[in-house]
């Protein structure tokens, strides 16, 4: 028979490969979520506690984790559609078949959740359906010749998005690897799922990290220690350009320049290039609405920023609190009041610099950046779990929550022919 994986939801088996584990259910693990625990394994016949090695991550972020690479509920909902309509085409012409589209015809996205959603609370499994014989949802579910669990999904990831969708109240989804690693399929220290990154191919963008471009080393040193703190189920989704090692230049139009180079270049790779909130961030975008961007690449600017709304500024009139939201919010405006003040206790001025005669509006910048990032750093550090440091640095979270959504409205690029996975 050979050995598996098993991907379960909360104990509903939903995946497996033999020999290995496939590329698709890889890309939504990360090193990070591997554990060493005691579990059943009802899946494998076991009745008994025993050793498991898995990787395993709460329900809530692997939607997350998921929505960050594009494969959302709707998504999801789309791409069952598209298999649906496929199978409905096989018997379009064939008259003695009526009662085959029929039945394919009600088997709905919708009626797929309603049925999971039922039958997976109260044991059911692919693999022991006898207990629900006469459960037209469950026979349909068990019947690969007919549609099976995976439906009418093209990719285990749309399939396992739709299943979270159905499964509101899920607390977590495991991938069992221990019979692969006691079969010699990999070995015990094997860090299957970062040598499978390292093994990727650039066309695979779909598998691999999505690029963060900021405008600067302060910007991506920042902007790592958020995600890596706030959203640690993320972080590894993401990786940054080495300013430092590559002896890099930063500004807005540097990064615009970057963009085009991607674009030029045709990298497959998945990018996102963030743009301070500011005139110049602005200014940097508006330069690019000319180049035909790829759906792999975006281009965002960092969002609203609360602290900014009414902020003291230095110009030729003096000082004036005003909202400086697109006007002069760097990384920086974003890092709490506490570190935006000075020795004492007022906030850093934003000091206008330049004018921009094609906007018609003034860049500022807040004056000590450096200071309020070295503050920011040290006090940072201090969080000692996610919901601390999204309580103390809420502008900050808004940053980290905007950019896993990048990608939630765009289908996943880089994947090949469509093969459902009920084939």
């Amino acid at each position: 028979m050979g050995s598996s994986c098993d991907l379960s939801i909360d104990g509903f088996s939903v995946w497996g490969t033999k020999s290995y584990v496939d590329d698709a259910t890889l890309s939504v693990f990360h090193e990070a979520d591997r554990q060493e625990r005691v579990a059943r394994r009802p899946q494998y016949g076991g009745r008994n506690m025993e050793p498991v090695t898995c990787y395993a991550l709460p329900a809530a972020a692997m939607r997350e984790r998921l929505d960050a690479i594009g494969y959302t509920a709707e998504q999801a909902r789309a791409d069952f559609a598209i298999g649906q309509a496929e199978a409905l085409e096989i018997y379009e012409d064939d008259e003695f078949s009526q009662a085959e589209r029929e039945r394919i015809g009600e088997w709905t996205y919708d009626r797929w959740c309603s049925a999971i959603a039922r039958l997976a609370p109260a044991g059911f499994q692919v693999w022991k359906p006898e207990k629900f014989k006469h459960d037209a949802d469950a026979e349909h579910i068990s019947d690969s010749y007919s549609a099976g669990l995976g439906s009418y999904f093209s990719d285990v990831r749309f399939m396992l998005r739709g299943l979270l969708h159905a499964l509101p109240d899920a607390k977590e989804v495991v991938l069992d690897v221990t019979d692969l690693i006691s079969a010699g399929y990999y070995s015990e220290d094997e860090a299957i799922c970062d040598q499978a990154r390292r093994g990727w191919a650039n066309e695979y963008s779909v598998f691999g990290s999505i690029l963060l471009l900021t405008e600067g080393k302060s910007d991506t040193r920042i902007l790592r220690a958020a995600i890596e703190k706030i959203a640690p189920h993320l972080a590894g989704l993401f990786g940054f350009l080495d300013f430092d090692g590559l002896k890099l230049e930063g500004s807005a139009d540097v990064l615009a320049k970057n963009v085009r180079a991607f674009v030029g270049a045709r990298i497959n790779s998945r990018v996102v290039a963030i743009f301070d909130n500011d005139t110049a961030g602005a200014a940097a975008m508006a330069s690019l609405a000319s180049v035909d961007l790829p759906s792999h690449i975006k281009i965002i600017a960092l969002p609203q920023c609360e602290v900014a709304r009414a902020y003291p500024t230095l110009g030729p009139q003096g000082p004036v609190n005003m909202d400086v939201n697109g006007l002069a919010c760097g990384i920086e405006m974003y890092l709490g009041r506490e570190c935006l003040a000075d020795e004492t206790g007022a906030l850093r001025p934003v000091r206008w610099t330049g004018y921009d005669h094609k906007l018609k509006r003034y860049q500022g910048a807040i004056e000590g950046k450096g200071e309020v990032a070295e503050r920011f750093h040290a006090r940072f550090s201090q969080c000692d779990s996610a919901p601390d440091a999204r309580g103390t640095f809420p502008d900050l979270a808004g940053i980290v929550d905007a950019i896993p959504t990048v990608f939630s409205t765009t289908p996943p690029v880089g994947k090949g022919p469509r093969e459902n996975l009920s084939d």
